[in-house]
């Protein structure tokens, strides 16, 4: 049965644009967008019993209250994710091999690497064009906190597609 959707006047420019820019149909595209969202939410809505279950809030108050220095590197990446905010190396006039991610790059999620510092890792995708097929289209990147706050400056507050 045919679906027919109406996207906002925004959605849908950037929809035909983005169409055009990659040489894909809109409907490829509307498609894969569904089957990443319902494969997102499904993982998602695993429930788990009762007496495992603990609130986001409680865990947020015992972060802050153990390590309020990873609480407020935390919170400064998510604020990035939730800004999709769009980065780029630094430029790099010594030459020398750093943590950096030339191209457009956003910052996805973000672990802790447990061990002797439990610093904060990024995960990040790296925005190329045209956009990976196939596995490559999962691949991503572990960068420490610290390397990406030294190494990458922001390029553009939304994805321009």
């Amino acid at each position: 049965m045919p679906l027919l959707i109406r996207p906002s006047g925004d959605l849908e420019e950037k929809l035909d644009h983005f169409s055009k820019k990659m040489g894909q149909s809109k409907n490829s595209i509307v498609s894969e967008a569904l089957s990443d969202y319902f494969a997102k939410h499904s993982a998602s809505q695993v429930l788990l019993e009762q007496e495992v279950k603990e609130s986001a809030f409680d865990r947020m108050l015992q972060a802050r209250e153990q390590d309020p220095k990873r609480y407020q590197e935390a919170t400064e990446v998510l604020d990035w994710i939730q800004r999709r905010l769009l980065w780029t190396a630094t430029e790099n006039p010594s030459g020398k091999i750093r943590e950096a991610l030339y191209g457009i790059n956003e910052v996805e999620s973000f672990i802790y690497q447990e061990g002797s510092d439990d610093s904060l890792l990024l995960v990040v995708n790296h925005l190329s064009n045209p956009p990976p097929r196939g596995t490559a289209r999962y691949l991503r990147y572990l960068i420490p906190f610290q390397d990406w706050k030294n190494n990458m400056r922001i390029v553009s507050h939304e994805p321009n597609y």
